[in-house]
């Protein structure tokens, strides 16, 4: 900006290079953490550089110049774990509990491939009848509160009309961390069901791959499986 009218557009010389460049880099903005003491860029970008339409988006720490210009830096890696910004907490949970709002939650994923029925319901997977795009990303909910050493946990899991493909499972998330967009993307375990196969699967991610640990098989009459 170099005049003082920033809707005038001569007010604005262009850079002659970019000031932040990454894989399909697009529009972005900038927040300040919960404290007010750090800025953070939000931008969106795509997963890889494969064809396709698989964009997300990412969050990063920035800093500003003495002469007020933003300093971006590069673009972090889909998978590197970094700091929380300064000033959010995550509380211990009591016990029990259940949560209909998923106020306490992170979603991962499309936003269309997302719904919370009346009921406290939540579908994952949800293909609504005019979906924008196809980028399917494995979508999962994350709890944002810590939990005590030992504890249960139970869910009840519906599955819906595709229930005969190879490709349908649903589970249970376990110590997870780096957790972002993706399937397989973040560390820790998963257990789940997959009710074509009619087993149970026990594994492990590491933010890039699925590794099985265990299978057992179970025989349920029905689509819907208590875990």
């Amino acid at each position: 900006l170099i005049g003082d009218n920033p809707l005038d557009p001569t007010a604005w010389k262009k850079h002659s290079d970019p000031v932040f460049e990454g894989n399909g880099v697009g529009h972005s903005c900038f927040v300040k953490s919960l404290d007010e003491t750090e800025l953070w860029h939000v931008y969106h970008a795509k997963r890889d550089d494969k064809p396709g339409w698989r964009r997300v988006i990412h969050v990063q720490p920035m800093q500003v110049s003495d002469r007020g210009m933003p300093l971006f830096g590069s673009p972090i890696k889909t998978g590197i774990e970094l700091e929380c910004p300064t000033g959010e907490t995550f509380s211990m949970i009591k016990l029990p509990y259940r949560d209909y709002s998923l106020a306490d939650w992170s979603y991962f994923g499309h936003h269309q491939f997302y719904k919370l029925s009346d009921n406290g319901a939540l579908h994952l997977g949800f293909i609504p009848e005019n979906p924008i795009n196809d980028y399917r990303s494995g979508e999962k909910v994350i709890l944002n509160r810590l939990l005590p050493t030992d504890y249960s946990v139970g869910v009840n899991i519906v599955f819906g009309e595709d229930i005969e493909q190879d490709y349908v499972q649903a589970g249970i998330l376990l110590r997870s961390s780096r957790v972002s967009v993706g399937y397989d993307s973040h560390n820790g375990y998963y257990a789940g069901l997959i009710p074509q196969k009619q087993g149970v699967i026990f594994g492990k991610m590491d933010g890039t791959k699925f590794v099985e640990l265990d299978r057992v098989s179970f025989k349920h009459p029905c689509h819907e499986v208590s875990q």
